[in-house]
């Protein structure tokens, strides 16, 4: 009976990648660039488990109806537990791969040690190789368990989502994190945000990390609010799916933007992702602010503004309606002439600036 047991835990990793299947997932780790969508990381998870059960060297002396099968057979599973553990642990995420490395040069060594104390054969060798592929996954098993369930009840299959923090806002900025509302000396309030566009200058912005560069981008959108004259909305990072560089929830009041991305690309293009969005945010907060039965707005001085508004209502997203009819929509070519303009406006700033925050 345990036998069959032993023998059936094969089922284990396969329904690791039944359930990537039903619920895909993305791999993201800023420190070594790693950024897997949901299709790469499916693709690994497949590759990782049919490459460790079909010619994994530990396989020959492990998989013989023992609990040494059962061990082998979850280790595929505990590798990608693993990469989801160094999504939010990464340092501690080596240091445990080097504890494993360890035990398993102590255990080579001590293995090598025993043997050379007796006279060689090819049979007495392979009990020795058996024993060390044995003692090889039941390391791996016993220091990745811990971090594994972490992970499971943790952490799941989800990727870290980057938020501005307070502390971090407070280490970067001096000023008030309350954004400030435009008065008439437009001019002026850009003027005043010198040390926002210290750390929007190519070079600063690269030394960033992704969380510090996410607290810098919820400080833009806390100034392209006051400039629209707008409540501050939050904004966070992550993977938010293919091709996609930037999006706004209507219903969280939330913009979203590609971590990978925001690690990634010039500050112009990051500006321009941010500036776009906040357009879409500032459309929504005037459809869900003016009393469409007022007369006045059914002049011809809001025929823009109710396009945009019937738009919202019928937005044709680009998976559905193709490329072409999702960028020529009135919405999308409003948010793109804003963010373009407003990028322009943002880099003249930048540039005229020429400071770094510690200047």
């Amino acid at each position: 009976m345990k036998r069959i047991i032993y023998k059936s835990s094969i089922i284990i990793p396969l329904i690791m990648i039944f359930y990537s299947f039903a619920k895909p997932f993305a791999f993201c780790i800023p420190k070594i660039g790693l950024y897997m969508g949901t299709w790469s990381s499916l693709i690994l998870i497949i590759m990782v488990t049919v490459v460790w059960l079909c010619c994994s060297p530990l396989r020959y002396g492990t998989c013989n109806g023992t609990i040494t099968e059962l061990l082998f057979n979850i280790v595929p599973v505990e590798i990608v537990f693993m990469l989801v553990f160094a999504q939010w642990h990464f340092v501690l995420s080596v240091l445990i791969m080097l504890i494993l490395l360890g035990c398993e040069t102590a255990l080579f060594c001590a293995l090598r040690k025993s043997e050379r104390k007796h006279k060689f054969s090819k049979k007495q060798h392979r009990r020795y190789q058996f024993a060390f592929r044995r003692g090889s996954v039941l390391s791996i098993a016993v220091v990745c368990a811990i971090p594994c369930l972490i992970s499971i009840f943790m952490y799941g299959f989800k990727s870290p989502i980057y938020k501005a923090t307070d502390k971090i806002y407070n280490q970067l900025f001096s000023e008030n994190k309350a954004s400030e509302q435009a008065d008439d000396e437009t001019e002026n309030f850009y003027t005043q945000n010198t040390e926002l566009w210290g750390y929007l200058q190519e070079n600063t912005w690269n030394r960033l990390s992704v969380q510090e560069k996410i607290t810098v981008m919820q400080k833009l959108v806390d100034f392209e609010a006051g400039v629209l004259g707008t409540p501050a909305i939050p904004i966070k990072a992550g993977m938010i799916g293919f091709a996609t560089l930037g999006s706004y929830d209507d219903e969280s009041n939330q913009i979203s933007i590609s971590v990978e991305h925001l690690a990634k690309s010039s500050v112009e293009e990051v500006i321009n992702t941010i500036c776009h969005e906040v357009h879409h945010s500032y459309i929504n907060y005037l459809a869900n602010s003016l009393d469409w039965e007022d007369p006045a707005l059914n002049t011809s001085y809001f025929k823009e503004l109710r396009e945009l508004v019937n738009n919202k209502k019928n937005y044709k997203s680009a998976l559905k309606y193709g490329f072409d009819e999702y960028e020529d929509q009135p919405l999308e070519v409003a948010a793109r002439k804003y963010g373009e303009e407003e990028t322009a406006r943002i880099m003249a700033y930048i540039k005229e600036s020429g400071l770094t925050p510690s200047q």
